[in-house]
């Protein structure tokens, strides 16, 4: 029978645990260590990334699964006494067949041989109804939900626990445990709480600390490029007289990344695709993952090298780069390559052809002129240029040459009616 959750005016229940097999390295009496995690969403898969090979197709539908057991495979090897889950563990509409549920199961029976209790929290106690009515859970599962407490006697030591699901100030009695511990399947928590607890435990995506006491684990594994970067689980520790320890442990299987790389003056077109080839190459020995799924953008330093940077190019080498990785295995997939603006002369010259076309066309007309330098004007003082400076950015290559000598001669025509030597 699993320990159960008691309201924060009863006394609490308590839930006996034993160790049992090997559990590491404990802490001595009076001192407690554990795991907090959240967000494992088993019943959400990842970000769909188009064209991956099988076997990185294959990583991203088992990636959450497998940075869960990641986490529980470090309470073991830890040693730690409790396990805190904050919260997003399985999606609130999971039903009979869902492999979540039945995942959580058997990890869970693996934490009890080794005599890990566990804390899961979540904001309802729905989904924990559904789950003890249709799966069951082991005697080493506490459920908590809402405002509910329970009471821990682990192998040295005691521990309360509550759950806290809004900002409300509702007193919690302290008891007669040695520690006291919050967990808030969310981010928010009751400023109070922090001078009353030893340690909470928030939920959420992303890993963050709030306060000397107050931290955010975040997810085992990054939903997509909008959780980017290392993801994992926290180990704690606490002792009399010392804040909480803490230590991040990276659990993730597909990492997210995202860089952005430089084209220097001179660059050629073969030697922008050996650079990329060659960070291909070198980032997965220089990281610890199983994959990782790379967003890449460029960002051309000069004029000269626009020219890589185009729309038709950029598709062309990241089809190449995918290629290169798919047929060497190695588990870094570029899923896209775009193009940064951010020196002056990139930033003008990326949408200068069209720009200078429309302008153009206007000049034909006399009546067009008050216009046309109007948008002359706008082309180039938005950028700080004058007009031979933004003449000097147009090159055969994306102009041709009569075009370029037709606007040298309208512009300083139209300038000169209205009485524009120079643009700064």
């Amino acid at each position: 029978m699993s320990a159960g959750a008691l309201p924060p005016t009863s006394s609490g229940a308590q839930a006996a645990t034993k160790a049992r097999g090997n559990r590491g390295t404990r802490t001595t009496a009076g001192t407690l260590s554990g795991i907090q995690s959240s967000g494992f969403a088993l019943d959400r898969p990842l970000d769909g990334v188009p064209d991956l090979p099988p076997r990185l197709r294959d990583l991203l539908i088992d990636a959450r699964f497998r940075a869960a057991e990641r986490v529980f495979g470090t309470a073991i090897s830890h040693g730690a006494e409790l396990i805190l889950l904050a919260g997003d563990i399985l999606s609130s509409d999971s039903g009979p067949g869902s492999r979540g549920p039945w995942f959580l199961r058997e990890q869970f029976r693996r934490l009890e041989t080794h005599g890990i209790h566990v804390v899961w929290a979540e904001p309802t106690a729905g989904l924990h109804r559904w789950i003890e009515t249709h799966v069951g859970l082991p005697g080493n599962v506490t459920l908590l939900s809402e405002e509910t407490s329970a009471d821990l006697i682990l192998s040295k030591t005691t521990v309360r626990v509550h759950c806290r699901t809004s900002l409300s100030s509702l007193a919690v009695p302290k008891g007669g445990a040695d520690w006291n511990l919050i967990v808030v399947p969310g981010l928010a928590v009751d400023p109070g709480l922090i001078r009353w607890t030893d340690y909470v435990a928030l939920g959420g995506p992303m890993r963050d600390s709030l306060h000397a006491n107050v931290f955010a684990a975040g997810a085992p594994q990054g939903s997509g490029f909008e959780e980017a970067g290392i993801h994992g689980c926290l180990g704690f520790s606490l002792a009399a007289g010392r804040p909480p320890q803490t230590e991040f442990i990276a659990a993730d299987v597909v990492r997210w990344v995202e860089e952005e790389h430089a084209v220097l003056p001179g660059t050629t077109a073969g030697g922008l695709r050996s650079q990329l080839t060659h960070r291909l190459e070198e980032f997965s020995s220089a990281h610890s993952c199983d994959a990782w799924i790379a967003r890449w953008t460029l960002d051309p330093q000069s004029p000269d090298t626009l020219a890589h940077c185009a729309a038709d190019r950029l598709r062309s080498l990241q089809q190449d780069l995918q290629r290169v990785a798919a047929a060497t295995e190695i588990p870094f997939w570029p899923a896209s390559l775009s193009a940064r603006f951010n020196s002056t002369a990139s930033r003008f010259q990326a949408s200068l052809p069209e720009t200078l076309a429309t302008i153009l066309d206007g000049c034909r007309d006399w009546s067009a002129e008050q216009a046309s330098a109007h948008d002359l004007v706008a082309l180039t003082a938005a950028d700080g240029l004058s007009v031979p400076d933004a003449l000097r950015f147009v090159t055969p290559s994306q102009v041709h040459r009569s075009l370029q000598s037709r606007l040298s001669a309208e512009a300083v025509r139209v300038l000169a009616v209205h009485g524009f030597t120079a643009l700064r």
